[in-house]
């Protein structure tokens, strides 16, 4: 078994040869490696993923990432964010840049995928721990500004003003400084357009300059949980705890009447209403004084079950000929039609099975992910659960992952009806036939 060194770890990041990289990492897979300290595996983990990113950019070019290859840049960066939160935090000190670089890559990575939602989620991380973290900023804007298609800012006072904000922190001298000259530029420029956009929003009614999203005081509310665990069906979760975000879609405000009115429509406010009922009851459940093991277990095995009824509703919204019984979240991707449907909500959707669930066929998956998957098989066929740390899985970790899980859902639902939102919006209703390609974005 090896064991790396810092020299290693340098020689990894002066690497030009894919291939090797590729062999090295395909060592620690195999368990074949041994680190110093976990500072070392985290900086391992940063190299590995730095050199897949640069790869399927710069030497295979992939614009929409679509095989298990394309995965490997994201599974590091994943898997270095869950080695760092278990160490202590003085350790935590000593290699936050590094954490902080492979969150931003982790960003860029989901915006190039057009999963904006869990872009921007990455995004605000890093800027939580520095608020002038310019790669951040710049890739939050532009996550908002160019991927979100319900995102608009103009008419919206809050939200410009939020990115307004953003702008003014980013520091453009400090960008020179580090040969950043191309971002500082860039950023120069993009300082001027805001400007120039609210001097001419100053002149209109709807504008208010003094208008700004209101975090939520910390309290034992429903509503203030629900909004720090970013479990609001709204994109304004995305971006923080914010009064203004702590409510759900109104699905009448963005999809036809001819839609919700039809069995499919039916079945999606089906599943938004079950979402909506969980998520009180597993709120519930946490505040309750008295363990109810039973209770918490039929929630996640209810949330489980959303995946494949996803599935059933793509089957059937995109007429995909799938027999009933054989519909799951792995199968419909298998279909040659689905693949060739240019919508970035359902590329979402596709690379979210692939990190969530489909570990069957490779062993790439988000760590959190497994977590959920062994709490599955262990309520399914085990059926051990402690109110006591020590059990096999304890209460109180049933209730954290059935919290993730929960969000995951919120996930797949925000993009399930992004999907049909842009179908919708893209499609002449009465011939049935797609106007523009929502999936030709220029990429960050």
């Amino acid at each position: 078994m090896k064991t790396v060194t810092d020299s290693d770890i340098l020689n990894l990041s002066m690497m030009t040869d894919y291939s090797s990289v590729h062999e090295i990492f395909n060592e620690y897979q195999a368990n074949r490696m041994n680190f110093e300290n976990n500072e070392l595996e985290i900086k391992f983990l940063y190299e590995c993923g730095s050199a897949f990113q640069e790869e399927r950019h710069l030497v295979r070019q992939v614009i929409h990432p679509m095989t298990d290859d394309d995965y490997l840049s994201e599974y590091c960066y994943l898997l270095l964010q869950h080695k760092f939160e278990l160490l202590n935090k003085q350790k935590q000190a000593e290699i936050i840049n590094v954490y902080l670089r492979s969150v931003t890559n982790l960003g860029a990575n989901y915006a190039d995928a057009f999963r904006t939602s869990s872009a921007i989620q990455m995004f605000t991380k890093a800027l939580k721990h520095d608020d002038h973290f310019d790669v951040a900023i710049s890739g939050l804007l532009f996550a908002i500004d160019r991927h979100y298609t319900m995102f608009d800012y103009h008419g919206h006072a809050e939200l410009f003003n939020y990115m307004f904000q953003l702008v003014q922190q980013f520091d453009t001298n400090r960008a020179k400084k580090v040969a950043a000259a191309e971002l500082g530029s860039y950023f120069e420029g993009l300082k001027e357009h805001f400007e120039n956009l609210k001097e001419s929003f100053m002149k209109q009614s709807w504008y208010d300059p003094y208008a700004k999203f209101e975090l939520m005081s910390k309290n034992n509310s429903f509503k203030y949980w629900s909004c720090r665990n970013t479990l609001f069906l709204n994109n304004l979760n995305d971006l923080g705890a914010f009064r203004q975000a702590s409510f759900d879609i109104d699905l009448s405000n963005l999809l036809s009447k001819e839609f919700l009115e039809s069995t499919v429509g039916g079945w999606l406010n089906s599943l938004i209403v079950s979402y909506q009922r969980s998520r009180k009851q597993v709120f519930i459940l946490k505040q309750s004084r008295k363990a109810d093991i039973e209770g918490v277990q039929r929630e996640f095995i209810w949330l489980y079950g959303f995946f494949d009824k996803a599935a059933y509703i793509i089957n059937k919204y995109f007429k995909l000929g799938i027999k009933d019984e054989k519909v799951n979240f792995y199968s419909i991707w298998n279909s040659e039609r689905i693949q060739q449907i240019p919508n970035t909500f359902l590329h979402d959707l596709f690379w979210l099975q692939k990190e969530e669930k489909n570990h069957r066929y490779n062993g790439l998956i988000s760590p959190d992910a497994i977590k959920m998957d062994l709490v599955r098989n262990i309520i399914e066929h085990r059926h051990i659960v402690s109110t006591t740390e020590n059990g096999e899985i304890s209460y109180t970790k049933l209730i954290g992952v059935s919290i993730h899980l929960l969000l995951v859902i919120r996930h797949m639902l925000m993009s399930l009806v992004g999907t049909i939102y842009v179908e919708e919006q893209s499609s002449d209703i009465p011939e049935k036939k797609r106007l523009i390609k929502m999936s030709e974005f220029d990429l960050y």
